[in-house]
């Protein structure tokens, strides 16, 4: 923030030297300079202002990226209403007025796509892309490991402990010093890939749940395993009373996908860093064979919680919840966006719950990551540009979410809107949900679903590959 402080300090000294320093102005045109000044220069602004010394003169920014509609880290046409596209498009034009950058998109609507672009691009030795967005489970760990991202720390400009950044990525993923993946609101995608637990609002009223409830737990640090399995639980109906819970036609309390997000939302993690700052496996440490039981525990109760990873599609699996068949469930934002929000039912989102009243702070895990490769054309003007694009894009693209994401009816209650900058704000990412080492998220996903009845016994044929995975990638740093 005193970075923000400074800049804006700065672009007003200037502003006003330049005003006083010229005779030929009158007071009228003064006057007139100072309301046009104002009108173009904004808090959300100034920062990005201070940024630009360099006219870079036409030159292009080239990034590689996953994007599709309805989960966009682009603009598609230059102002057509829709404000996520309409607020990418102003961001790209103020980027080349002031920097005079032109900003192209080399966009794949296949999640691995962009890191092949990127591959192919290192291989043939060309300087194609500067920046990277997609998503952490698509081979973007792989990439860090053969020496094909810049390492952020060494480059200028980028302030990664700021609020525009995902501080939490810093914190997690730096090995040894070194940092190859960040994200935040530059890719919007940050915004649309973000896991949150929305809960059906009518059917809790109708539970004689308190109209504030949820909100309320969410403040008061109450929203935790056990308050969401209460919940869940009373939710659950048999509808249609043959004593036998069926999907598609009774009411579960919870539908699941990604039963893993909550661990993460449990403020767990799989590894744990060394005095030397180097990563190790926490994964049959008591903390983690507990917490995974304590979910365990939720999700293997065929009476409340439903996994409906089986219906294939995803209009189907989220259909359970727009269709009233399941009083919650666990999505991204884009998730939401294109089936939730014609709901008849008025419905919530909420950061996923804690694993009791003593954890801090909510955890909402966040699958998009920006990175430099290194077949950037500069590296140092990349960086600039990433540090401006992101600090605009925080403040004028984030709170757009707020509406896109909810029901109209919903989206202006205040208390809505603060759970979503709860979720947004408490962004995270873990080393192994990269990486995967000895496909020991596997395990986990298999042992919370039911698939497997000893986590221990599973996990310890794994131990061995795992962490052989984990050393090898730190070598593999250490070398880069």
């Amino acid at each position: 923030m005193y970075k923000r402080l400074l800049a804006l300090l700065l672009v007003a000294v200037m502003m006003m030297a330049a005003c006083a320093s010229d005779p030929d102005v009158s007071s009228d045109e003064k006057e007139t300079a100072s309301i046009t000044s104002a009108d173009d220069s904004t808090p959300e602004t100034d920062y990005i202002r201070a940024l630009q010394t360099k006219d870079y003169d036409g030159v292009d920014l080239n990034i590689a990226c996953y994007s599709v509609k309805t989960y966009p880290n682009m603009y598609y046409e230059e102002l057509t209403g829709e404000p996520v596209n309409d607020a990418i498009f102003k961001r790209d034009s103020l980027i080349n007025e002031l920097f005079g950058v032109n900003i192209v998109y080399h966009a794949s609507e296949d999640w691995v796509g962009p890191r092949e672009m990127v591959d192919k691009a290192i291989q043939s030795m060309e300087k194609l892309y500067d920046l990277l967005f997609m998503t952490a489970s698509h081979g973007v760990g792989d990439l860090a490991r053969q020496g094909a991202l810049y390492d952020l720390n060494t480059l200028p400009y980028l302030s990664l402990d700021e609020e525009w950044w995902a501080k939490d990525f810093k914190d997690q993923l730096t090995i040894n010093g070194k940092s190859f993946l960040t994200t935040g609101a530059i890719a919007p995608g940050y915004y649309y890939s973000n896991a949150m637990l929305y809960v059906n609002l009518d059917i809790a009223a109708d539970l004689q749940f308190a109209e504030n409830y949820f909100y309320s737990a969410v403040d008061e640090g109450k929203w935790t395993l056990d308050a969401f399995n209460t919940f869940i639980k009373t939710a659950s109906v048999d509808l249609d009373g043959n004593s036998k819970m069926q999907i598609n036609k009774d009411r579960f309390g919870f539908a699941v996908g990604e039963a893993n997000n909550l661990f993460t939302g449990a403020g767990k993690n799989m590894t744990a860093v060394d005095s030397d700052g180097f990563p190790y496996l926490i994964l049959d440490a008591e903390e983690t064979v507990t917490t995974l039981d304590a979910i365990r525990e939720i999700l293997n109760n065929s009476e409340y919680v439903c996994d409906f990873t089986p219906l294939g599609n995803q209009a189907a699996k989220l259909g359970l919840f727009s269709n009233g068949l399941a009083a919650s469930t666990m999505a991204a934002a884009n998730g939401a966006i294109s089936y939730f929000r014609s709901m008849e039912d008025a419905y919530c989102a909420l950061p996923l719950p804690k694993l009791d009243e003593k954890q801090e702070r909510y955890y909402t895990p966040i699958s998009m990551t920006v990175s430099v490769p290194v077949c950037t054309t500069d590296s140092d003007m990349t960086a600039l540009l990433a540090e401006a694009m992101a600090y605009y894009s925080y403040y004028n693209i984030g709170t757009l979410m707020y509406d896109i994401t909810l029901q109209e009816k919903v989206a202006r209650d205040p208390n809505a809107q603060r759970m979503m900058k709860i979720i947004y704000d408490s962004a995270t990412v873990e080393l192994n949900n990269i990486y995967n080492f000895g496909g020991s998220i596997i395990t986990i996903r298999d042992y919370l679903k039911g698939k497997i009845n000893s986590y221990t016994s599973a996990y310890e044929k794994i131990k061995n590959k795992a962490e052989n995975e984990l050393n090898e990638f730190i070598e593999e740093i250490l070398k880069k």
